[in-house]
Parts: C-alpha cells; sequence; structure tokens
C-alpha cells in the first residue's frame, strides 16, 4: 500500500525484487528496484534519485496514472467482488 501511496503523491519508488513489490515498481519507470539484501544497491538507488532531481520527478509523476489506472476503486471493486 505504501507504494501506492507514494506513487499517488508523485513520488518515485525504491524497494526490493520481492513478491508482490516487483510486480509493483517499473524499474526506471515509477522508481527503481534492487535484489533483495544488496545493500549497495540499495544505496546506489537511493543517491541516484537524490542526485538526479530531474528523473527522481519523471518517475514520480509516472506513478500517479500508474496508480489511476490499476488500481482505481471501479477496478479494485470489480477485482474484488466481481472476480
Amino acid at each position: 500500500m505504501t507504494i501506492l501511496e507514494a506513487y499517488a503523491c508523485g513520488e518515485p519508488v525504491v524497494a526490493s525484487r520481492i513478491a508482490g513489490l516487483k510486480d509493483l515498481v517499473l524499474n526506471k519507470v515509477t522508481g527503481l528496484s534492487f535484489e533483495p539484501g544488496n545493500i549497495r544497491q540499495l544505496t546506489n538507488s537511493i543517491l541516484y534519485l537524490v542526485n538526479n532531481d530531474d528523473k527522481a520527478r519523471e518517475m514520480g509523476l509516472r506513478g500517479k496514472p500508474f496508480v489511476k489506472e490499476n488500481f482505481s476503486i471501479e477496478k479494485v471493486y470489480k477485482e474484488i467482488v466481481v472476480g
């Protein structure tokens, strides 16, 4: 849920490639992903976003339509109730 909230606020995300998260983070599109336990990749991802404001802003802005297209109330309702 936190990733979707970040996207809705226009923020890029850094997350490990684990079940669930790897499907939400579009690497180099809506944020950056790293291999679980790889501290170097995590550090580099964070530093990249901190040092590249324009890229971070672009990634953050791409998250908004991702949430709107895939997690609107109507779409979630249909998936849960209608199946």
